[in-house]
């Protein structure tokens, strides 16, 4: 008797012990959304078009212990960079204020699937956008510019002698204080090294002649602003947009709202497509790109949703990046016209033995990057257009990226090298290697100058088919 009474406790207990693991199992299996989780918010993806931090974008300089190519030695770098990360503009705060107004609502279904430390966070998240903010390059973005200089200066310590002098440098930026402040803060990059810490760092910036072009004179570095033609036929144009409001309104949009909704517990009919951007574009891009964290307004997101949103960006920005608007390129001429006669003129007075400046430095923004990239064809574009049809098949490799091409402190670098007797170009952007379109001679990237100066004539000063900015963008 006592033992059948053993058997049968025996077998409870076994069974007890199977459930516990069955139910164990079962909430393993369902856990809520969590930003604890690699799948969601922006801890599991790290683009956001042109807020991509430049730390998740950038490529790698070569980190030999002799950096320079073989038999070569640097004779002139060319460096054209976007600012670095920075606060948003004026309107922001309104945006931020809704974003607000619509956490009252949150749980409202009394069935919010986010899992409750992320719906403490979200309830306890206030608008940090002032009222007098104005697009200034935050403490981060100075950051990014100081990295870039720093690397740039390790790979070619023989353009950046110890101490540099003012006149070893020139320096452009647009008339914008986050484009100012990159500009100085690179400066100071240089000029520092070598020096005292007690130095007066500032007189050497004085003495470097640190320029700053008139936004209305801007050809150069703000061309985009007072092209006539670009901002007629493609920013004014009605069409624009159109693709992004056709996806913004379409069902993987609309997947990612039903998402959402569910997660932070309200009505679906509570978010739409264009509300659904804000609380993207002004609750969670915008923190991760001024923070470098993972902000509570991207814990409803998944990495799918965050991906897909990315992508929308795109589509936003292609209509009227791409290169079949041939004025979207063609209106950098005048920079690419600085660089190419930047980089024949240091050759022909290192012929002649004659000083010139070991580096030349402009500091603007994403058109100026991206434009004149382009117009050098050192990114190609997909087959197929950037568009919602085109969604699966463009989403995992497509080449037209914004958050690659221009993150925040993008750049686009031309280093000249005198290699023997020749001289030979090395073309960095974001501080990958890019080979020059068609140069068959490249070896490890490097083309010669002659070629360079033959395959880009329109942007050789002086040539018989040198570009013209002003014929470019008439009307």
């Amino acid at each position: 008797m006592l033992n059948v009474k053993l058997i049968v406790t025996t077998l409870c207990l076994l069974l007890l012990v199977c459930d516990s693991v069955v139910e164990s199992r079962k909430k393993k299996g369902n856990k809520p959304p969590c930003s604890t989780r690699k799948s969601f918010g922006s801890a599991s993806y790290k683009f956001f078009g042109v807020r991509t931090l430049y730390k998740y974008a950038r490529k790698k300089l070569p980190t030999t212990s002799n950096r320079s190519p073989e038999n070569c030695h640097p004779v002139h770098i060319y460096l054209i960079a976007r600012h670095g990360a920075r606060l948003p503009h004026k309107g922001t705060r309104r945006e931020q204020l809704r974003l607000q107004t619509f956490l009252r609502t949150l749980n409202s279904t009394g069935n919010a699937k986010l899992c409750s430390a992320d719906m403490e966070a979200l309830r306890n998240w206030v608008p940090w956008v002032g009222e007098n903010v104005d697009k200034n390059q935050t403490e981060y973005g100075d950051n990014e510019i100081r990295g870039i200089a720093k690397r740039f200066l390790k790979l070619l310590p023989e353009l950046f002698p110890t101490p540099s002098a003012p006149f070893d440098f020139r320096f452009r930026s647009s008339d914008y204080q986050r484009t100012i402040a990159t500009m100085r803060v690179f400066a100071k990059e240089i000029f520092k090294k070598g020096r005292p810490r007690n130095s007066d760092i500032e007189r050497t910036l004085q003495e470097a002649n640190l320029q700053v072009v008139p936004l209305f004179d801007d050809t150069y570095l703000r061309f985009n602003l007072i092209c006539q033609k670009y901002l007629k036929t493609v920013m004014r144009n009605s069409s624009r947009y159109a693709e992004y409001k056709n996806m913004l309104s379409g069902p993987l949009v609309d997947r990612i709202i039903r998402s959402v909704a569910f997660r932070l517990g309200v009505p679906k009919t509570s978010i739409t497509p264009k509300f659904l951007y804000t609380i993207y574009l002004d609750g969670c891009s915008l923190q991760q790109w001024n923070d470098a964290e993972n902000g509570p307004w991207c814990f409803p997101f998944s990495k799918k949703d965050l991906k897909a949103l990315d992508y929308l960006t795109d589509v936003k920005e292609y209509w009227h990046r791409r290169h079949a608007n041939r004025i979207t390129r063609e209106m950098s001429c005048d920079l690419a016209k600085d660089i190419m006669g930047s980089l024949n003129d240091a050759a022909e007075s290192d012929r002649r033995g004659d000083d010139f400046p070991k580096g030349t430095f402009r500091f603007a923004h994403v058109t100026a990057v991206l434009s004149t990239a382009a117009n050098f064809g050192l990114y190609q574009e997909d087959d197929l257009p950037v568009t919602e049809e085109n969604y699966r098949s463009l989403m995992r490799n497509r080449k037209f990226s914004m958050a690659r091409l221009s993150p925040s402190a993008g750049n686009l670098a031309f280093v000249l090298y005198k290699c023997g007797e020749e001289y030979k170009v090395q073309t960095f952007l974001n501080e990958g290697l890019t080979s020059i379109p068609g140069c068959s001679e490249s070896d490890g990237k490097l083309c010669p100058l002659g070629y360079v100066l033959d395959h880009y004539r329109d942007f050789v000063p002086g040539s018989e088919s040198e570009c013209n900015y002003d014929e470019i963008c008439q009307v």
